[in-house]
């Protein structure tokens, strides 16, 4: 699939990937007051980590930060969660950064507050935290393996963090620095991936790095296909999802289509379809939820933003004389024009667009919204 990287000119010549740079989590214990930021669900796997490990890091932490008014004062997992204007009592000498998305600009803005003495680190830096959540993928296995990548040698069209989403892993111990970072692997537990994916037929909608494709194949799938927009050949999404797709020796296929246009009769129907981080990116995605029950044979995940908006459902109103019919949440679907996604649903839409779009059971996988929040991060199992 594509060009060797070896043979890559230009622009790209002397660029590199970039690998996660680890640290020991025994090298942070010499700190003596530490802080986590910000208060989302970052923070919460990470303290869920420690509190797991018996980590003695976890009685170093003092607290949690974030700039949202309607998180602070609260608490995270028995923390406080405090406004930044608040941290120089507090004496913090560590900061653990959860987002790797936004680590340079959250450092810069918290630098402000505690001064030069306080060091930052970023949790997916700490080798501990991605061994434990790297247990839970099969391709990380797999990839250990491998000989390892040599700095250097593979040149690449980076930006950002590397230029990767996801963060695949490469190489025994190398993962490729990413927006998702150490989530990649996480998000396996909050979708309840099967682990054995024997024979089964799968069809991974919105791929971009391939990271979930690679990952059902090595859980045994038959078949994978990776489906990404118009455009993505020219881009250099394509292009690092082209290096996993040789350095795995995949077979996985790629389908450039919208969803709205994908070919059902000539795909074929597949056991398990993954929609993750897509509905609310959709032009239509009732009308797409139809067309997915249509393509799957078994199991649909749905994965996105939330919206914690529900008033009463004046439809199924709570009926006083019947304390066995409890009040329903009314089922919310939100349109804007913002940048980061047309839709935005509650949990109670989501699960009645597809039970109305045909699949007999609905679960939630996950549901997680930080204390003070609006938004939260869904995961549901739809079944045939």
């Amino acid at each position: 699939m594509g060009q060797d990287t070896k043979q890559d000119t230009g622009q790209n010549r002397g660029r590199h990937i970039e690998f996660v740079e680890f640290v020991g989590i025994e090298s942070l214990l010499g700190a003596r007051r530490v802080l986590v930021y910000p208060a989302a669900s970052g923070a919460d796997y990470f303290l869920g980590f420690l509190r797991a490990s018996a980590s003695p890091l976890l009685g170093k932490i003092v607290g949690l930060a974030d700039r949202d008014p309607a998180k602070q004062g609260l608490s995270q997992q028995g923390f406080k969660v405090h406004a930044p204007e608040e941290l120089p009592a507090l004496g913090v000498d560590l900061v653990v950064v959860t987002s790797s998305e936004h680590f340079q600009a959250m450092r810069a803005g918290l630098a402000e507050q505690l001064g030069p003495g306080a060091a930052f680190v970023l949790a997916d830096t700490i080798r501990e935290y991605w061994q434990d959540a790297a247990r839970l993928s099969a391709l990380a296995a797999r990839a250990a393996e491998l000989p390892p990548l040599e700095p250097g040698t593979a040149q690449w069209p980076q930006a950002g963090l590397g230029g990767f989403f996801h963060a695949l892993p490469l190489g025994p111990g190398q993962f490729a620095r990413s927006v998702k970072g150490v989530l990649t692997c996480q998000f396996l537990d909050q979708i309840k991936l099967p682990k054995d994916l024997t024979g089964k037929r799968v069809l991974d909608l919105a791929a971009s790095d391939g990271f979930y494709s690679f990952e059902c194949e090595a859980r045994g799938a038959a078949e994978v296909v990776s489906v990404e927009g118009p455009g993505w050949l020219d881009r250099d999404e394509f292009k690092r999802y082209d290096f996993a797709h040789r350095r795995y020796n995949s077979k996985v296929k790629y389908v450039t289509s919208w969803l709205e246009d994908l070919d059902a009769e000539a795909l074929g129907p597949f056991d398990l379809t993954l929609c993750l981080g897509l509905y609310y990116h959709l032009r239509d995605p009732f009308f797409c939820l139809r067309k997915l029950h249509a393509m799957t044979r078994e199991l649909l995940i749905v994965t996105g933003r939330t919206v914690r908006c529900a008033p009463f459902d004046p439809f199924a109103a709570a009926d006083s004389a019947d304390p066995a019919r409890p009040a329903q949440p009314a089922s919310i679907l939100m349109l804007s024009d913002k940048g980061f996604g047309k839709w935005t649903a509650n949990t109670r839409a989501l699960m009645d667009m597809l039970r109305i779009a045909g699949f007999a059971r609905v679960e939630v996988l996950f549901d997680f919204c930080p204390a003070g929040s609006l938004i939260a991060s869904t995961a549901i199992a739809a079944y045939k």
